[in-house]
């Protein structure tokens, strides 16, 4: 029986294609609030997500911080299952529900959840991305992701985001997509939110810009999903709130809200970010999260060391977004991005031939109808003619038919 078990499912057979992305090498990146995205010193070809948020005594005095690395994978026509692979280091941050410590989260876009829950009527709803959230564990060094390409996959390309939110630090070194055939059954265990009060209205940063369930991956190869309440009361009121606060946030810090280059799925508009370089991890960075680490883990910290600080967090938040410091490495393109980019004279080609064809249509579309209407205006002797010939030749081929049997393709001979 283990046996049979394992040959029901062959990994190695039913694979369809595999890529292997550098985490370096984003589609695009976005930075919200107190948020830097550089290149990674641990790994050389990875990235780096930072979340500085502060907070205050003052709730509308908090300043939020998300990073966000995006990915775009091709996924081929006929697979029906995909293992995400990422590999990464971070440190490790409290979970809600009372999991285990994360270092940060993927998020991959699902289409239907998109469709049915994009009714939110507020200044965010062109903010809010709709899909299934799936974390990682900060003591472990890689996490697998397994996930049905129905509803997460749209026109061939599946949308993923790593996403470090608050005060986490990740850095992620690779990401390995393996597609194949045939979709094996996952475990999955549900949980019920019944409420929204785990934590203040102002730290549900990630839920306002990132719609969907939570999954948490266990050790034993099965997932525990918590949804919540769709359109409840209690979310509305926290998305108004949080929404009349980045308002405030955007105009009182304009240079913050760094969306420019970022776009969603969009894989035919020709919208890449402004740079193909990454930002390096300074000497500045170092000492201010090592400052920002120690402010947020003492319990003691007086209310001036916050302020500084904070201040600090600031003065390098303005100088990495309008000084940028850029790494040597050169961003590679994707596949998909290099699809994108194919040259104008391809094009050109490809419409030159298509006239050609198209003329050599219209020609021979206008001989068949000059021989049919030179047809028609042939006398009716000639029809009645023609008729009788062709029942001679018809019976002919009857009588050759009869006498000779027709063989299947793989038969043997007949005289054997």
């Amino acid at each position: 029986m283990p046996h049979a078990a394992l040959a029901d499912y062959d990994y190695f057979s039913d694979r369809i294609s595999r890529e292997h992305r550098d985490a370096g090498d984003v589609e695009d990146w976005i930075e919200r609030g107190n948020a830097t995205v550089t290149a990674s010193p641990r790994f050389e070809s990875g990235i780096r997500l930072t979340a500085w948020a502060s907070e205050s005594d003052k709730e509308e005095n908090y300043e939020f911080a998300i990073a966000s690395a995006i990915y775009l994978f091709e996924i081929p026509r006929q697979a029906q299952y995909v293992e995400i692979l990422v590999r990464y280091r971070g440190e490790p941050h409290r979970a809600d529900f009372d999991y285990e410590e994360v270092a940060g989260r993927v998020w991959i876009r699902n289409t239907k959840r998109e469709y049915a829950r994009r009714n939110y009527n507020d200044n965010g709803e062109e903010e809010t991305l709709y899909g299934d959230t799936f974390f990682l564990r900060a003591k472990r060094r890689s996490e697998t992701i397994k996930i049905a390409t129905a509803g997460h996959v749209d026109n061939g390309i599946l949308e993923m985001h790593i996403v470090a939110e608050n005060g986490e630090h990740l850095d992620i070194e690779y990401v390995d997509v393996v597609t194949y055939q045939r979709q094996p059954d996952v475990r999955v265990i549900h949980r019920y939110a019944r409420d929204y009060q785990w934590q203040p209205w102002y730290r549900y940063t990630y839920l306002y810009f990132y719609d969907g369930p939570f999954y948490y991956c266990t050790d034993l190869g099965y997932y525990i999903r918590w949804s919540y309440p769709a359109y409840d009361h209690h979310y509305l009121a926290i998305r108004h709130t949080y929404g009349g606060y980045l308002h405030n946030y955007h105009r009182r810090y304009p240079r913050r809200h760094h969306r420019d280059s970022y776009y969603h799925v969009d894989v035919h508009a020709d919208k890449s970010p402004k740079t193909r370089r990454l930002n390096r991890w300074t000497a500045t960075h170092e000492t201010t999260r090592r400052q920002y680490s120690r402010s947020r883990l003492s319990v003691t910290t007086s209310k001036a060391n916050r302020t500084d600080v904070q201040t600090r967090v600031r003065s390098l938040i303005t100088e990495h977004r309008q000084t940028p410091v850029l790494t040597d490495r050169v961003i590679q393109r994707s596949t998909l991005s290099r699809k994108r980019k194919l040259p104008d004279t391809r094009n050109e080609s490809n419409a030159t031939i298509q006239r050609q064809r198209g003329n050599q249509r219209s020609a021979s579309d206008r001989s068949a109808q000059s021989y049919r209407s030179t047809q028609r205006k042939l006398p009716d002797t000639r029809n009645e003619s023609n008729t009788t010939t062709q029942r001679q030749r018809s019976d002919q081929r009857s009588a050759s038919d009869i006498s000779t049997p027709i063989l299947p393709l793989n038969s043997a001979d007949p005289k054997a």
